[in-house]
C-alpha cells in the first residue's frame, strides 16, 4: 500500500507542475534556442547585403536589330588652307559669310579661325569658302558613331536600374557601416552614370555642328614680265629702264 500511495504522490506532483491534467504538455519540450560564443545569445540571423558588382550589370552590346532601328550618326570636320591678296579681309568675309550660316567662332588668331558650322549647312560652307579665296588644302574627314552612341544609351539604362536597386538596398540597411558601403557603391554609380551622359552629350553636339579650322595667307603675285617681247637683255628690267623704254 505504501508503493501505491508515494506511486499517486508523484503523479499528482507530475499533474500539477504541467500545469493541469493535460499530461501532454510534459510530453512536449520547447525547442533549443541555437547559441553562439558563450552559449548565453540566441543566434540573430542577418541577411547578406549585395555588392556592388552583383547589383550592377556589366555592359552589353547592342544587337544588330538595335543598330538597324537607329537613324545613323556621323562626325565632320574639315580644315581648309585658303591663299588671298588680301588674307585679313578674307578671313573677316567668311567669318561673316558662314555665321549668316549659323555658324559660331569658337577660336580666332592672326590668319586662322576655327568656325563650328550646323551639319546640315556643312557642303553648303565650303562651297562658300571655296568662293572667296583660292583653296589650296582641303581635308574633309567623317565619322560613324552610331554605334557608340547606342552602346552609351545601353549602358546609361542599365546603370540607372542599377542606381534605383542601389538606393533601396540603402533603404535596406540596418547598420551605419552596411550605410557607408552602399552610399559608396551609390557614389560610384552615379560618377559613371555622368561620365557615360558627359560623352553622350558631346558625340550628339557633334553631330549636330561641324568644325571647320581655316587659314588665310598671303597669296604670291605673279611676276611682271622682266623682258619684253623682242628685249634681249635682262639687266634693262633690273635697272628699272623698262618704263622709260619706248614701246
Amino acid at each position: 500500500m505504501h508503493t501505491t500511495s508515494h506511486r499517486a504522490v508523484l503523479v499528482l506532483f507530475a499533474v500539477l507542475a504541467c500545469g493541469g491534467l493535460d499530461t501532454k504538455l510534459c510530453a512536449e519540450e520547447p525547442p533549443p534556442l541555437p547559441i553562439v560564443g558563450n552559449g548565453m545569445e540566441p543566434e540573430v540571423l542577418v541577411e547578406p547585403v549585395e555588392t556592388l558588382e552583383e547589383t550592377v550589370a556589366p555592359p552589353v552590346a547592342p544587337t544588330a536589330d538595335a543598330l538597324s532601328a537607329t537613324t545613323r550618326a556621323r562626325t565632320r570636320q574639315a580644315t581648309i588652307a585658303v591663299r588671298s591678296f588680301t588674307p585679313e579681309q578674307t578671313l573677316e568675309a567668311i567669318v561673316a559669310n558662314l555665321s549668316e550660316l549659323g555658324g559660331t567662332v569658337q577660336s580666332s588668331n592672326t590668319g586662322s579661325a576655327r568656325i563650328y558650322v550646323p551639319d546640315t549647312a556643312f557642303e553648303e560652307a565650303l562651297a562658300t569658302i571655296n568662293k572667296l579665296g583660292e583653296v589650296v588644302v582641303e581635308d574633309v574627314s567623317s565619322e560613324d558613331v552610331t554605334l557608340e552612341r547606342v552602346t552609351l544609351q545601353a549602358r546609361i539604362q542599365e546603370l540607372e536600374a542599377s542606381r534605383q536597386r542601389v538606393k533601396g538596398m540603402l533603404a535596406k540597411s540596418t547598420t551605419v557601416t552596411d550605410s557607408l558601403a552602399v552610399e559608396r557603391d551609390l557614389q560610384q554609380v552615379t560618377q559613371e552614370i555622368e561620365t557615360n551622359q558627359g560623352r553622350l552629350n558631346y558625340l550628339d553636339s557633334r553631330v549636330r555642328s561641324a568644325p571647320l579650322d581655316v587659314s588665310v595667307s598671303m597669296q604670291a603675285r605673279p611676276q611682271a614680265e622682266t623682258l619684253r617681247r623682242g628685249r634681249p637683255f635682262e639687266w634693262v628690267a633690273q635697272y628699272g629702264l623698262e618704263a622709260i623704254l619706248p614701246r
